[in-house]
């Protein structure tokens, strides 16, 4: 299990390294035991080390680059180059570095947490990195609509317009189901060209409080979404976070 004083631990070994130290055998050994990477689930060499999980190859850890096109014949689907401070983690399928990190950079201290966990033998167990991995991947989407070119000013116009309409329909659309559910006696009826079925939706919105004192309380795993964005202002890839433009169009004088 990381915690912040081991991240803060490996932090100041780094700043009182010099570059002729063994970084592997000062940060990245005791950073792998932390993730779980004992003794009989790494085959360790000077400059790298190979994860096992059940005796199968997940991963190669090194100081050195490597040709990604072998591992990916061997199977293996993780590279990670590290100089003990910087850590790139490639997909094997992939020739750019997928995610990477500097323990030393403490600005960025969630992307660094985030990335080395996924690192974590339980993590690489549970095929995590993998999941996010081919999220990230992008999707083929359709080109955009073209637009015959007309000035702002009458687009705007049109906008406006459209708007009241839907709100028009909208608010008629509202009265004429209340018109028909005044007139259904039935949870089904027909008509000469139409199949009406009746529905009720219970909308619940007891406070918390009351709920808990009724007893009615679950704790459920949710997203994070402030953390995502977080991450994703870090420039981490995450996974299905778009940024979308909109607009808000009004009169002038009003």
């Amino acid at each position: 299990m990381l915690t912040p004083s081991f991240l803060e631990k490996l932090r100041l070994d780094l700043l009182q390294s010099s570059p002729f130290d063994d970084r592997f055998a000062l940060i990245v050994d005791p950073l792998l035991d932390k993730l779980g990477w004992d003794a009989a689930s790494r085959t360790t060499a000077p400059d790298s080390s190979i994860l096992l999980v059940h005796e199968k190859p997940l991963a190669i850890l090194a100081s050195i680059k490597i040709n990604l096109q072998h591992a990916a014949e061997a199977q293996i689907p993780w590279f990670i180059f590290t100089n003990g401070d910087q850590f790139e983690i490639y997909s094997t399928k992939a020739d750019k570095p997928f995610l990477a990190c500097e323990i030393s950079n403490a600005e960025c201290q969630g992307t660094t947490n985030l990335i080395l966990r996924l690192l974590s033998k339980t993590s690489l167990s549970n095929r995590e990195l993998d999941h996010l991995f081919e999220e990230s991947q992008p999707k083929e989407t359709p080109p955009p609509p073209t637009f015959p070119e007309t000035d702002l000013e009458t687009l705007c116009a049109e906008y406006k317009v459209l708007m009241e309409q839907i709100d028009e329909l909208t608010d008629r659309k509202t009265a004429v189901s209340q018109q028909i559910l005044s007139q259904l006696k039935e949870k089904t009826t027909q008509t000469p060209h139409f199949k009406i079925s009746k529905y009720q939706r219970v909308t619940v919105k007891t406070s918390i409080e009351s709920a808990r004192a009724l007893g009615c309380t679950v704790q459920v795993e949710d997203i994070d979404k402030e953390a995502l964005r977080r991450l994703y202002d870090e420039g981490l890839p995450v996974p299905n976070i778009h940024q979308n433009e909109y607009i808000r169009i009004s009169l002038l004088g009003k």
